[in-house]
């Protein structure tokens, strides 16, 4: 069984060979019918030339073509990720500062912060958020009494 198989796949590998061979042969022949003898030198230097001129630059722009988007524009695109998103943060981290810094004066840096309303507390001399007043005024004002701190 295994020695036919051998067999097999070496008669195929002959068959495979002398069928290059035959494409070489056919293709020279091919050559010669193109390119007579007496015109082959002048017509090779001709496309060779051609070759040099287009063909090659060509060629070396699609290899530096598909090394840069297969090897070093993925690791590019990960560079500017991460430098865009880091920088993204620090611009973010800055504008957060200086609006802190300026909130009182500046209406456009109160607008992304959710801002709660403030009120005086009463009988306390500072300021409270206005939704723990409105939702117990009652528990408010016994915890004013009983002299207990907001929670």
């Amino acid at each position: 069984m295994g020695e036919n198989f051998i067999d097999i796949t070496l008669q195929k590998l002959k068959e495979d060979l002398l069928f290059l061979c035959n494409l070489g042969g056919y293709a020279l022949k091919k050559i010669d019918d193109v390119f007579p003898p007496e015109i082959r030198s002048e017509s090779l230097h001709r496309w060779i030339d051609v070759g040099k001129s287009v063909v090659l630059p060509v060629a070396v722009g699609l290899v530096v073509l598909y090394f840069f988007c297969y090897c070093i524009f993925p690791a590019l695109w990960i560079c500017i990720y991460i430098c865009f998103t880091g920088c993204c943060s620090c611009f973010s981290s800055l504008w957060r500062c200086i609006c802190g810094c300026f909130r009182g004066f500046c209406y456009c840096c109160r607008r992304g912060m959710r801002m709660v309303k403030m009120m005086k507390a009463p009988g306390r001399g500072y300021m409270m958020p206005r939704s723990i007043f409105e939702s117990d005024p009652r528990g408010y004002f016994r915890g004013l009494h009983a002299h207990t701190d907001l929670a």
